[in-house]
């Protein structure tokens, strides 16, 4: 029931009419700031990285006086998040002084950015024979151990490389706000 006095009696209706609208009006607008990309938390993308790197290596055998071997390869490596790593290299190493000694080795590896450990193989051209290879691989130093499968005794050796620590990606998000850095699969807004 509304009470009508005469005069002034549009003033009231208009004041009440006003607040009648304005406060729905009010609530949508705060509502549409707020869900804006500008003010929301973007999902997060994980990526992994995959890096292709050529590297040079300086590697002793243990078991045979101490003998420096030269190598050259390539390594693949595919990191996630959290910094686990798979990958695998091919590398080819040659004793200096006696140019036939020349081994090709292939290994595969699994664990982190910081330790993994490798299984692999090769053929070691001065004996004419193949090999297994385990071992566990660091950031620039590796330790192999070669089982020849003709006979012979096994092989310890230590390497130096310049492979160095594989990175693990950054944690992206979907969307990004206008004028945000360009990530691979990350969908800019408009602006």
């Amino acid at each position: 029931m509304r009470w009508w006095h005469g005069y002034g009696s549009h003033s009231i209706l208009h004041h009440e009419s006003k607040t009648l609208f304005a406060k729905p009006i009010a609530a949508v607008a705060v509502c549409a700031t707020l869900a804006s990309p500008a003010f929301a938390l973007p999902p997060q993308q994980v990526t992994e990285l995959t890096t292709d790197s050529a590297f040079v290596g300086l590697s002793f055998d243990l078991g045979g006086g101490f003998t420096p071997r030269f190598g050259i390869g390539w390594r693949q490596t595919t990191v996630q998040p959290n910094g686990d790593m798979t990958g695998g290299e091919l590398r080819l190493t040659f004793d200096p002084q006696n140019p036939r000694d020349v081994q090709l080795r292939a290994i595969g590896f699994q664990g982190t950015v910081n330790h993994a450990g490798a299984v692999g193989g090769g053929w070691d051209f001065g004996t004419g024979k193949p090999f297994v290879s385990g071992g566990v691989i660091f950031p620039y130093l590796s330790g192999i151990v070669d089982f020849g499968l003709g006979g012979g005794q096994p092989s310890l050796s230590i390497g130096l490389d310049s492979a160095g620590k594989a990175e693990a990606p950054a944690t992206v998000p979907l969307f990004a706000p206008c004028g945000a850095p360009d990530f691979p699969g990350t969908v800019v807004t408009a602006c």
